[in-house]
C-alpha cells in the first residue's frame, strides 16, 4: 500500500484497477524440474534417479542433458527434445521398443506369446519344451526359447520336434542340449527307455562316453592306490 516512487500509485491499487483485467492464464501448469546430465549407455538407457530410460539408440555414447519434473523425464541433446517419458512409481526400468536397434527390436516383438504359437506348429514335443522353457523365469529363458524356435531354420520343423522329444525324456530342458543333439545327429536315434546314468553322452553324442570312461578310470586308480 505504499506509494511507489515512478508511478505515484499504491502497487495493490493499480494492479487491481488496471493490471488484473489484462492477464492472461499460463499457457500450461507451471511445474518444479530439476537439470542434470546422463550419458546413453550400450543398451540405449540412461540411468536417472535409479531408474533406467530408453532413448532413441542413436544416442549411444552421447551425454544428454535432462530434465526432472514430477511427472515428466525429458533429454535433451542441446535444443533438441530428444525422449520424453512419464514417470512410473515403482518402475525401475521404462523401454519403448521403438528407442532400441532393429536386432533389439525383434527380441522384444518375439514374446512368450509368440514363442509358444510357433513352438505349436513345430510339433507337440517342440511345444512341451518351449512352454517347460517359459514356465518360470520367463525373461531370463526367452533367448533360449527363441533360439529353439531359431534352430527349425536350419534343421526342419521334423528333426526339432524329434530333438525336443528327446531332450524331455532326459529332463534336459535347454537351447544348448536340443542344439547338440541336432548336432550330432542324435534326434533319428531311439531313446532308450528307462532311467539311464549316462543321459549327459546319449544327449550329447558318443564323446561323452569316452570323457567319462576317462574321468572315472582315474578316479578308481586313485582310490586303489
Amino acid at each position: 500500500m505504499r506509494i511507489h516512487g515512478t508511478t505515484g500509485q499504491r502497487p495493490l491499487e493499480a494492479y487491481n484497477l488496471i493490471e488484473k483485467a489484462t492477464l492472461k492464464s499460463l499457457p500450461e501448469r507451471w511445474e518444479f524440474a530439476v537439470w542434470q546430465t546422463a550419458k546413453v549407455g550400450p543398451d540405449s538407457h540412461c540411468a536417472v534417479r535409479r531408474v533406467l530410460y530408453s532413448v532413441p539408440w542413436r544416442y549411444i555414447g552421447q551425454e544428454l542433458q535432462v530434465r526432472v519434473s514430477e511427472n515428466r523425464v525429458q533429454f535433451y541433446l542441446g535444443d533438441e527434445l530428444v525422449k520424453t517419458h512419464i514417470c512410473m512409481p515403482g518402475e525401475r526400468r521404462q523401454t519403448d521398443a521403438v528407442d532400441l536397434p532393429p536386432d533389439k527390436i525383434a527380441f522384444f516383438q518375439r514374446t512368450p506369446q509368440w514363442c509358444m504359437r510357433q513352438a505349436k506348429q513345430m510339433g507337440e514335443s517342440a511345444f512341451e519344451l518351449v512352454l517347460e522353457l517359459l514356465r518360470e523365469k520367463t525373461l531370463t529363458h526367452l533367448r533360449q526359447a527363441q533360439g529353439v524356435i531359431r534352430l527349425c531354420d536350419t534343421y526342419g520343423a521334423e528333426r526339432l520336434n524329434r530333438a525336443c522329444a528327446r531332450a524331455l525324456s532326459f529332463g534336459d530342458v535347454r537351447y544348448r542340449t536340443v542344439r547338440g543333439i541336432l548336432s550330432c545327429g542324435l534326434d533319428g536315434q531311439p531313446t532308450p527307455e528307462g532311467t539311464c546314468c549316462n543321459a549327459g553322452a546319449l544327449l550329447h553324442g558318443i564323446d561323452a562316453f569316452a570323457k567319462e570312461d576317462d574321468i572315472y578310470g582315474r578316479g578308481e586308480s586313485n582310490a586303489d592306490s
